[in-house]
């Protein structure tokens, strides 16, 4: 008689005895309790597993050719007839699994070990399987690897600072057009939100340009700046995201999905930048108001609710055609980690004035101090003039060693000046009144 625990055993020497599933597996870690629906095999795949596993039926003999799998059974004193026989009725139990399992892990578990099986019998030709159940059966958990790039679109790039902020305006005669959004406090979000917010917003643009309709929460999350925590091994291991940040995004969504680009017409017609992105939208009155996505959420919680993962369902209501990103040799401010607040706020803003001046082809630009703290959401502390200003002078240096700017240099009453003057009396208020002149890199010829 084959004892229970020997069959498990059994089993986990067949799962472990090569590199098989190791993706599938890989799936299973934030999403094993998933609902079973959002894995449908289609006829296809359903036929083709029906193939490989009796294959795998008529070629079982081959398993006890096994080397390690022929020691296990000698050590065990098992009858090598009744354990293939106990293997083939865990291969029909799988199957059962894979097709009917309660939950997305019971389904994944179930193919891992037909496909597992299947490569110790017949070799290879599980691979290819494994791709089309999951790769074209359920999309949303293929990884999306693919980095975001920032948009250069005016309207759009324009919510770096109409977001908890007063209207901006963008374009100038006929195209000058008015930009304002809807409130943070609309889903109790703070100011701190914004550069979440803006991270996920201009990486669903990306995306939804690629062709994208769907994506996996932790994957959106690891291509738009949130970092893994980390510990063990001298923190270098990491353990997923936190729940905490988990939290926020779903949270940062639902304020986009319900967000309103917000405009007004010019002589009764659709400003130009809006109608580019969103054609002749019908107006109300004197008012224009437009959400640039349609989201759904498909989270998936644990028994205690908290977020596991989840996939990302989104539309965009604008023409993607229309909408035109930096060369994919710029750095990729999407993926500055969020927690590098003041750095990628900067980084956000500074590229919205580079694509405005690429349009004017020229390479400098003047922005005052006060400004610039405001952009990058740094208190003015009287308090720690010093550590003010020091800030600040990190994000620009930093901004030129990752080649988003060229260089900058402080400038008073239209003059360069240095930083000597911080042991004058009344330093800081001057510095405060100053400004910083910004040098982008000319355009290749080539580019």
């Amino acid at each position: 008689m084959v004892k229970a625990e020997d069959l498990k055993d059994l089993k986990s020497n067949i799962l472990g005895g090569g590199q098989t599933g190791e993706e599938l597996k890989g799936f299973l870690q934030d999403l094993f309790n998933a609902p079973g629906e959002v894995l449908v095999i289609g006829e296809e795949p359903k036929r083709q597993i029906d193939e490989l596993i009796s294959k795998t039926k008529t070629n079982i003999d081959k398993l006890l050719e096994d080397k390690e799998l022929s020691n296990f059974l000698s050590i065990k004193g098992n009858n090598p007839t009744e354990i293939k026989q106990k293997i083939l009725d865990e291969l029909d139990e799988c199957y059962k699994s894979m097709m009917t399992g309660e939950t997305l892990g019971e389904k994944i578990v179930g193919l891992i070990f037909i496909f597992a099986l299947a490569e110790k019998v017949v070799g290879d030709e599980y691979k290819a399987l494994a791709e089309k159940v999951v790769g074209d059966e359920y999309k949303a958990l293929v990884k999306v690897s693919e980095e975001p790039k920032l948009t250069k679109d005016a309207l759009l790039l324009s919510l770096t600072q109409a977001i908890d902020n007063p209207p901006v305006w963008i374009g100038r005669g006929k195209k000058r057009t008015k930009v304002e959004t809807s409130a943070l406090e609309a889903l109790g979000l703070k100011k701190e939100d914004k550069v979440i917010i803006l991270s996920l917003f201009f990486g669903l643009v990306y995306y939804s340009c690629k062709g994208y309709k769907e994506i996996k929460l932790t994957d959106l999350m690891e291509q738009t700046g949130f970092e893994k925590r980390k510990g063990g091994d001298g923190g270098e291991r990491t353990h997923g995201f936190s729940g905490e940040d988990k939290k926020k995004v779903v949270n940062a969504l639902k304020f986009i999905s319900i967000m309103e680009i917000r405009s007004e017409p010019f002589k009764d017609q659709v400003p130009y930048f809006v109608q580019r992105l969103f054609g002749d939208i019908a107006t109300k009155g004197d008012k224009i108001a437009i959400t640039p996505f349609s989201i759904a959420f498909d989270l998936l919680e644990d028994k205690e609710g908290k977020i596991k993962d989840g996939i990302i369902k989104f539309k965009p209501n604008f023409n993607v055609q229309n909408v035109y990103f930096f060369d994919p040799h710029e750095p990729k401010v999407l993926k500055i980690p969020n927690s590098e607040k003041a750095y990628k706020l900067f980084s956000l803003f500074i590229a919205r004035r580079k694509a405005f001046l690429s349009q004017n082809k020229t390479t400098k630009t003047i922005v005052g101090i006060k400004e610039l703290l405001k952009v990058c959401e740094i208190e003015i502390d009287r308090k720690n003039p010093k550590r003010v200003r020091d800030e600040l002078m990190d994000v620009l240096h930093r901004a030129k060693e990752d080649n988003l700017i060229e260089a900058y240099g402080e400038i008073l009453e239209g003059k360069a000046h240095t930083s000597v003057y911080q042991h004058s009396y009344g330093w800081f208020d001057t510095w405060l009144g100053s400004e910083v002149g910004i040098e982008f890199k000319k355009p290749s010829k080539n580019g």
